[in-house]
């Protein structure tokens, strides 16, 4: 009997127990503690993710055509960039009201687990030596539209927190202004 293609429970309840505890976000010192712990663990499972793709690459090399070899890889880099959006650095400075943006944190985080169990069921659909041709191509394209929901709403989550793109290039996400 084939097993399913889902993350194991241990790194599932890790992910759950990872989950910040958003109501000590109002103060800032527990909110960065809560993020350090979350994001590290959702970077740990997409590593592993973009980790199986290049082993696969790696090991299965020559039986791949080179389009699937492509699209690996491509898949890997794509899984990179996610840990580097999740990761963007800066003080976290929550958008007020600060209770509605926490609880939107909350939705956002359910909605990141779920695209992560998702993410590795596409992944390990990615991998099975029997798919092959088009149903490969449209597995590969499934799976591009989750990573790019997962970049979405991982770029919404760092707009909530006061770290949106702007922060990367000194301005304020919630103004659009130079920072003071």
């Amino acid at each position: 009997m084939a097993r399913a293609a889902t993350a194991n429970p241990f790194q599932m309840a890790k992910l759950l127990l990872a989950l910040p505890r958003y109501e000590t976000y109002l103060r800032p010192q527990a909110a960065m503690i809560g993020e350090r712990d979350f994001r590290l663990c959702l970077a740990q499972l997409l590593q592993t993710l973009a980790g199986r793709l290049l082993v696969a690459v790696e090991m299965r090399g020559r039986a791949l055509g080179p389009q699937q070899h492509e699209i690996l890889e491509e898949t890997a880099e794509d899984l990179g960039a996610l840990i580097t959006h999740l990761n963007r650095r800066g003080a976290i400075r929550l958008a007020r009201p600060l209770e509605r943006t926490v609880g939107e944190l909350g939705e956002i985080d359910g909605r990141l687990v779920l695209l992560l169990e998702q993410v590795w069921r596409g992944v390990h659909a990615l991998l099975r030596p029997s798919l092959t041709g088009d149903d490969f191509t449209q597995e590969a394209q499934r799976l591009g539209g989750l990573l790019e929901a997962f970049a979405e709403a991982s770029e919404e989550r760092n707009r909530r927190l006061g770290l949106g793109w702007e922060s990367e290039i000194g301005l304020n996400p919630f103004t659009g202004r130079r920072k003071d």
